[in-house]
């Protein structure tokens, strides 16, 4: 068709195509000529298939009758209302506007050019879904890789988070273990101490002509070991061995008075230490030894008010740390020896006796 003729006919044979692709939608493609239907997954009609469309709606009376009944002469021009609607004298119209109206003979040709056009678009559709899957593919990958990294990097951090806290434990247990040491070798040394004192004190005794001598070796004493394993120097550690039977809790005096009462003077902080001690044990079956550095000019308030608290005075130029060792030592091996003090030394010499040691802050929250 010519280039003239196609141009009076475009409006109609473009408005029949769209026409084409809505009722399809709606009634399904078999209400459309066949050779539209290859055409109808396009939103444009194609260039090439101008001619096997108006072909098609040639010998589709039907379907071109339908769309005549949904449009007005001006929607589609003189030509295109012509062709169309087919009144008195239309073909003379169609032909002096160069419009072949029989065009419907060319409908084997325009079949073949739709199937063509079908093809392309079949081809074009394929790759576009071929291209989609790939896309989609790519994607999936990628969110893979993505948390496959996320997960590497929290087991990065949870690794290194691990390895921190253990180096942290292993710095603890090697401090600890070098602190227990050295506490060891301090107690083994106050021991031997203590054993050479104690030797001093006893008279020597010739053996009798012939007879050798009898070497004898002190029984020691055993600290208490907490059945809950609870710490000596924790509140209910400390409360689990003031429970025990017959158990003797030796105070260091001014270590827990000093420590408890620190705004006071000496005396009010002796008389307090005293009195707490005096109230816990009316509520127990505690009895506690308390004693304090001698003082020549002290001379009030050297004993107490409860038989449960039993209190001592160092005798002049010995210091409260040697009588309360002395203490310990003198007592029966089986007898447990509780201690209360934060003095480093007197803590050492008493846990070469095999006392349970407890700091002075332990007793002051007891019975402050």
């Amino acid at each position: 068709m010519e280039h003239g003729a196609k141009r009076q006919l475009q409006p109609a044979v473009e408005l029949a195509f769209h026409y084409a692709r809505a009722i399809a939608r709606k009634d399904g493609e078999e209400s459309v000529p066949r050779v539209v239907r290859p055409l109808l997954a396009v939103p444009k009609l194609p260039t090439g298939a101008f001619d096997a469309v108006v072909a098609a709606i040639d010998a589709d009376d039907s379907f071109r009758l339908r769309f005549v009944e949904t449009i007005e002469p001006q929607d589609v021009g003189p030509v295109g209302w012509a062709w169309l609607a087919r009144n008195d004298g239309w073909q003379e119209l169609l032909a002096s506007a160069g419009v072949d109206a029989a065009s419907a003979v060319r409908t084997t040709k325009a079949e073949a050019e739709a199937r063509s056009l079908q093809v392309r678009v079949d081809q074009l559709e394929q790759a576009r879904q071929v291209a989609l899957a790939r896309a989609q593919r790519a994607e999936s990958e990628s969110a893979r890789l993505v948390d496959d990294v996320e997960r590497a990097v929290v087991a990065r951090r949870i690794a290194e988070d691990e390895s921190t806290a253990l180096n942290a434990q292993v710095r603890d247990l090697t401090s600890r273990a070098g602190a227990a040491e050295q506490r060891a070798t301090r107690a083994e040394a106050a021991l031997g101490k203590e054993r050479k004192r104690w030797a001093a004190t006893m008279p020597a005794a010739m053996p009798e002509e012939g007879v050798e001598p009898e070497v004898v070796t002190p029984r020691r004493r055993v600290a208490i070991r907490s059945a809950r394993g609870l710490s000596d120097d924790s509140l209910d550690g400390f409360r689990e061995l003031l429970a025990l039977q017959g158990v003797r809790v030796l105070v260091d005096g001014y270590n827990v008075a000093m420590l408890g009462w620190p705004l006071l003077a000496l005396r009010e902080q002796r008389a307090r230490l005293v009195s707490a001690l005096a109230n816990y044990a009316a509520r127990s079956a505690v009895t506690f030894d308390v004693v304090f550095d001698g003082d020549d000019f002290v001379v009030a308030d050297r004993t107490s008010t409860s038989p449960a608290v039993r209190v001592a005075w160092s005798p002049t130029g010995v210091t409260a740390d040697d009588v309360i060792v002395e203490t310990a030592f003198r007592l029966d091996p089986d007898v447990g020896v509780v201690a209360v003090t934060d003095d480093a030394e007197l803590r050492e010499r008493l846990a070469a006796l095999g006392c349970n040691i407890v700091g002075s802050h332990v007793l002051v929250l007891l019975v402050a």
